[in-house]
């Protein structure tokens, strides 16, 4: 009989033992995937052991290792392609391996992708590659050109589960790499809630588009379909760049009679008090996957125009919670925004987006799924 509970005690023992994950991230700025590897970590601490390597200090590594997680800076893991360079990475990571000892490496971002795939296979690790958007997406020309061309030669590594942040980026993986399904799980992104509440009626709408300045994001489209609304709304620009005077001499020439209507924030900490305070988001895109900024806004209350990109028609419903917009389309943007004028309107779509977001957005849905996703591989691994 002890015998037996014996055997139960450490079967039961067993089965509590955490795993242990080694996750790369690029970046550990406030940007997308570092934001979504700051809250996958938090919200499974009890459930895994983390250790997170990134590539350059910033502001998620900081708050990790200020909460007690083993959070590293893994310094030179850069986005741009250097052969020496990342050869030397290749053999550090190489060495954290061994001393690690992860049951699984889960990747972020390109390079840590390209970087974690190769050590893994040579340590028999199995590696989860999160694609927050496919590398040649984000650029163009020969740069997207060199991008597809090498993740088509490491795509097939074996031990290697690819993790969808929307079913778009699913499709494109199955059209442009030859992809199986088998190769890949659909796990949505999910944010904190930043909690629900009510806005003014008695106002022309505050707009507000939450994003760095850079090639896909296309503010120029935005800005100038803005010009053309009433003068009483306000369009309000954060993100990295939106305070730099190129940007704003931009801003100026896109938008001349509104320009002084347009307030250009630079990166906030505060983007939740800056979305209580708007009205409308907006997103004017060329290319996205499943953006956090879109989901945070549905998690206040906020209806959402947006471009008809990637992952974005599956949090956007037309004429429910927001409205899909051509990409680059300036006429059809500034009649969304127009629609959007009407307070009793804006009231019930954003309640809509709420409803959305409880339903299917929350870091806890999406943390559960990945600790499943964890615990599967792990386990055809062993």
């Amino acid at each position: 009989m002890e015998s037996v509970e014996l055997i139960e005690i450490v079967e039961s023992s067993e089965m509590r033992v955490k795993p242990r994950i080694m996750i790369l991230s690029t970046n550990s700025d406030e940007a997308g995937a570092p934001l979504h590897v700051e809250m996958l970590v938090q919200a499974l601490a009890h459930d895994v052991d983390f250790t997170i390597l990134f590539g350059k200090d910033g502001p998620v590594l900081r708050r990790l290792k200020d909460a007690g997680f083993d959070a590293r800076l893994l310094s030179g893991m850069r986005s741009a392609i250097s052969p020496l360079a990342d050869l030397k990475l290749l053999r550090r990571i190489d060495f954290l391996i061994a001393e690690i000892k992860p049951d699984l490496i889960h990747c972020h971002s390109s390079k840590a992708g390209l970087l974690g795939r190769l050590a893994g296979r040579r340590r028999r690790v199995p590696v989860l590659f999160s694609i927050h958007g496919w590398s040649w997406s984000s650029v163009s020309g020969p740069k997207s050109q060199l991008a597809l061309m090498i993740e088509r030669m490491v795509a097939t590594l074996r031990g290697v589960h690819f993790l969808y942040v929307c079913e778009a980026v699913e499709t494109t993986g199955y059209r442009m790499l030859g992809l199986r399904a088998d190769q890949g799980t659909v796990i949505c992104n999910g944010v904190q809630d930043l909690s629900y509440g009510s806005r003014p009626r008695n106002r022309t709408p505050h707009f507000i588009m939450p994003a760095r300045v850079s090639y896909p994001k296309d503010h120029e489209t935005l800005v100038r379909a803005f010009e053309s609304l009433p003068e009483e709304s306000r369009l309000v620009l954060c993100g990295t760049g939106t305070d730099s005077e190129e940007f704003s001499a931009l801003v100026r020439q896109w938008a001349p009679m509104r320009h002084t209507a347009i307030d250009c924030l630079g990166p906030r900490s505060d983007i939740p008090d800056l979305l209580h305070q708007a009205d409308v988001m907006v997103l004017s895109s060329a290319s996205e996957a499943m953006p956090l900024s879109i989901i945070e806004a549905m998690s206040t209350g906020l209806p959402v125009i947006a471009s008809d990109v990637g992952g974005i028609p599956e949090l956007i419903a037309p004429e429910f919670n927001g409205y899909l917009v051509p990409a680059g389309d300036i006429t059809s943007f500034a009649l969304a925004m127009t629609k959007l004028i009407d307070p009793q309107r804006r009231e019930d779509f954003g309640r809509q987006s709420r409803l959305r977001y409880e339903t299917a957005f929350t870091v806890s849905i999406m943390a559960q799924q990945t600790l499943a996703c964890y615990r599967r591989l792990i386990k055809i691994s062993t």
